[in-house]
């Protein structure tokens, strides 16, 4: 059995992905399973990334360990990375030889797998610099993802119960210090928008306010 640590690279914007794999053939297909790559790949084609083992293990221990240590909070909040889980976390390779599938074991081990990431994700929203980054990341995963596929919402609009149903669910939940956005400002440079604490000095070249698209 091979423990494999890797990073996908793509040729044409240098943004990298790091990854494991656990597997019997090292030569075989994989080529990981981030969300973000894989919309990469859709856009970009598989031609243009290339896979390279960064490290190999002895142990299913040791891999996990050495993805921990690289895909760690700094690397997924980058913007040249397609990561947006930590490393380090277990996967699921046992439940696929053991065919555990449909049953309560393998609905545990994706709950426990999921509450993990999730709780530990929570933790690091509460660092404003960490969730703008982190959203950027995701907005511009989305954007992405709609420039290969079609917005299943085009062209629609919710209705008016609907609308009221939402509006109802968010009374008393974004107000005062329960909004997200409570304590912060947005500026610009120009270029960016970022969001920063009020109490925060306004970096050189920036301004209050937000790019409108």
């Amino acid at each position: 059995m091979h423990y494999l640590v890797y990073k996908i690279t793509n040729k044409l914007n240098g943004k990298i992905y790091v990854g494991k794999h656990k597997t019997k053939d090292e030569l075989d297909d994989y080529f990981g399973s981030g969300l973000l790559l894989e919309r990469a790949i859709n856009k970009y084609g598989k031609e243009n990334f290339i896979k390279e083992i960064i490290h190999r293990a002895k142990t299913e221990d040791e891999m996990n360990e050495m993805e921990a240590k690289i895909v760690d909070e700094d690397f997924i909040a980058r913007s040249d990375t397609y990561n947006l889980k930590l490393g380090g976390q277990g996967g699921f390779d046992y439940i696929l030889e053991n065919k555990l599938f449909v049953t309560d074991k393998f609905y545990a081990a994706c709950h426990e797998n999921w509450k993990i990431g999730r709780d530990k994700l929570a933790e690091l929203m509460t660092d404003e610099e960490f969730k703008s980054q982190f959203s950027k990341k995701v907005s511009d995963g989305l954007k992405l993802f709609y420039s290969t596929n079609i917005n299943p919402f085009k062209g629609k609009k919710h209705s008016d119960d609907a609308r009221e149903k939402m509006r109802q669910a968010k009374v008393g939940k974004c107000s005062g210090k329960n909004n997200p956005s409570f304590g912060t400002i947005w500026i610009t440079n120009g270029v960016e928008s970022i969001k920063i604490k009020k109490s925060d000095p306004i970096p050189t070249g920036y301004k209050k306010g937000r790019l409108l698209k």
